[in-house]
């Protein structure tokens, strides 16, 4: 009996939010920011153990990121 391999794929376009968080975990976070629009598409935030500051400046690495073409439209 031939044993299947499993293939993960990396990060890409249409991944759920499970594949999302699920990608993230994999990488050991030291801490996280996780910015969501919920199922009536509100605006939610959520943190790890993190300060406001701390907060503020993963934004602001994150804005740099994105507008220097680092996220997938």
């Amino acid at each position: 009996m031939k044993v299947a391999e499993i293939i993960e794929l990396g990060a890409h376009e249409r991944m759920t939010p499970e594949e999302a968080l699920s990608l993230t975990i994999r990488e050991q976070p030291k801490e996280v920011l996780v910015l969501f629009f919920d199922a009536e598409d509100d605006f939610g935030l959520r943190s790890s153990n993190m300060s406001r500051k701390d907060a503020l400046w993963l934004i602001e690495l994150a804005r740099q990121e994105i507008l220097s073409g680092g996220l997938d439209e």
